[in-house]
């Protein structure tokens, strides 16, 4: 080989790797976006939060195990690399399956009373860090292999890792978490094809098409359903779902989260704050959950002013009575419960705030004639909006504001 089919041949490795490079660093960052999702609805938002550090660990454990083996897998990159980024994408999908499954009988607030509970607790970490191990590894050794192309390599790196992440949440606005996990397992494998792709010869260009083309097939294969999470038996979902004829009759999934309606045979009572020994009666409810978790509920609104008299023995009626007829803004208004209250004491105006525009289209579609058209009426305006952003540009002029959904 002379010197110009040389220096063509590592250009085009140097491609293949950078790209590689991207693939991989963006998808490890969307599938740690994912995670959070999958491990909100399966234990809880708090409990998610642990993805950043597992990922922390498994990147730093493959870049452990690469510093112990590097010279080793420097000579073999040609089939460790690929072999690393494929990894990624069939780990991803394996130990995500995995972890979900342990987490169903997994509840943190168990830990204090039964330490046995760490052990499931390691094994979901273990899992989950797994995949990281392989991409870390994986772009670890590509620096480390490739070092005239290390700039590249590097801005390849940062720019998957940048993208990753908002293609994930834009994925979330078309497609439920656990239908992006195929994407996540194809992403990983596409990495391992491009890297043998960009290498020279009719054998590399023969494997990057048989990997992209198992890729692909195993992405359209893999059934959704090992990937769907669970609300773990002690998450208030799940406790809802034992009452009697209790179902979901409603659903959004999105970026903020999956939201779903429940309603049962036994009626579902939320009146908070109000006395046992109280003569009023409740009207139906419906309870809403935002992953696994209560948000609140969506209370029947007939027009009869008997179905609303029980919110004149709430404590929250206190304030309406200080400021009668007042401007009210509800943050977080969630199903319309705070609004309807308002409206029910004799706000001048209510301005409701609520930050997931796919709970509002629920209330005034679904269950619009339920809630009596609660956001629709000339009183109510609604914002889509966080309350804190809502209150950084707003010019005031609310005579109350209601912090509850």
């Amino acid at each position: 080989m002379d010197q110009a089919q040389a220096s063509e041949t590592t250009a085009m490795a140097g491609r293949g790797v950078t790209w590689a490079v991207f693939l991989l660093s963006g998808g490890a960052i969307g599938f740690e976006i994912l995670l959070m999702r999958l491990l909100s609805v399966a234990l809880g938002q708090y409990f998610a939060a642990l993805v950043i550090s597992l990922a922390l660990l498994g990147i730093g454990a493959g870049g452990s195990l690469l510093a112990l083996a590097r010279s080793w897998a420097i000579r073999r990159v040609r089939l460790v690399f690929p072999l690393l980024a494929c990894g990624f994408g069939l780990a991803a999908l394996a130990m995500t399956s995995l972890a979900l499954a342990r987490a169903v009988d997994f509840t943190p607030q168990a830990l204090v009373w039964d330490p046995s509970r760490f052990q499931t607790l390691v094994a979901i970490y273990c899992f989950l860090a797994l995949p990281f191990v392989f991409s870390g590894a994986g772009i670890g050794l590509a620096l480390s292999a490739f070092p005239r192309h290390i700039a590249r390599i590097y801005r390849a790196d940062l720019v998957g890792a940048g993208l990753g992440a908002p293609l994930m949440l834009a994925a979330f606005m078309w497609a439920k978490p656990e239908a992006c996990m195929p994407w996540v397992l194809l992403v990983g494998m596409a990495a391992g094809a491009v890297y043998l792709l960009g290498q020279a010869g009719p054998r590399n260009t023969r494997a990057g098409l048989a990997v992209l083309g198992l890729g692909v097939t195993l992405a359209l294969l893999t059934p959704v359903h090992w990937a769907t999470p669970v609300p773990g038996q002690y998450r208030p979902l799940a406790k809802a779902l034992l009452l009697p004829g209790a179902r979901i009759t409603a659903e959004r999934s999105g970026p903020m989260g999956w939201v779903a309606v429940v309603e049962s045979d036994i009626p579902i009572r939320h009146a908070p704050g109000m006395s046992l020994n109280s003569p009023y009666d409740l009207p139906d409810q419906a309870a809403i959950f935002r992953d696994g978790g209560s948000l609140g509920v969506i209370t029947r609104d007939t027009g009869s002013a008997e179905d609303l008299a029980f919110l004149d023995a709430l404590p929250t009626a206190l304030p309406y009575a200080l400021r009668p007829g007042a401007e009210v803004l509800v943050l977080d208004a969630g199903g319309g419960f705070a609004v309807m209250e308002a409206l029910h004491h004799g706000a001048a105006h209510v301005t409701a705030v609520e930050p997931d525009s796919r709970i509002l289209d629920m209330v005034t579609a679904e269950y619009a004639e339920f809630s009596g058209n609660v956001y629709t009426r000339s009183q109510v305006t609604t914002e889509i909006a966080h309350g804190r952003a809502f209150l950084e540009q707003s010019k005031g002029g609310f005579g109350l504001i209601m912090l509850r959904g």
